[in-house]
């Protein structure tokens, strides 16, 4: 069986179209293609891993044993490399605040849900036509800061 290998380069963590974050690495042409895990353990931005792939088999490579994806440099002058690191940063950071804020959410800690709770109780105590009264002042209130 013969095989091929082929040098791909690090280009940090980005969100799938599903919104998981994947290992992402650009192709000698500049293709960025993601992965769920990363090829190289500990593998900083910039990484040159070479890996192996069986003829014939598109989109199989080997994971493990001697022909198993390993790091063989870093680039070091590639504008990219910036714009790689930022990207990544901004992924990761709307990953983690959006994940955090569903837990908080589905926890009932929900911080709109917390500043609302008093406006609620309030309004449950009123008749009908004082509810709807005060919802329309609150409406009026929330969407043009007039008071009266």
């Amino acid at each position: 069986m013969s095989e091929t290998q082929e040098t791909l380069i690090y280009a940090g963590r980005r969100r799938t179209t599903r919104g998981a974050l994947a290992y992402f690495y650009a192709d000698e042409a500049g293709a960025l293609s993601g992965y769920k895990k990363p090829l190289a353990a500990a593998a900083k931005i910039g990484a040159q891993i070479v890996i192996t792939k069986a003829d014939g088999k598109p989109g199989s490579f080997w994971t493990a044993g001697e022909k198993a994806p390993r790091v063989t440099g870093y680039l070091d002058d590639d504008p990219r490399l910036l714009e790689w690191a930022i990207d990544e940063k901004t992924h990761v950071a709307t990953f983690t605040a959006e994940r955090q804020s569903k837990r908080a959410a589905a926890a009932g800690e929900d911080p709109l849900q917390k500043i609302l709770q008093p406006v609620r109780a309030e309004l449950s105590r009123m008749m009908p036509d004082e509810r709807a009264a005060a919802v329309g002042w609150i409406m009026n209130y929330l969407l043009t800061g007039a008071k009266r």
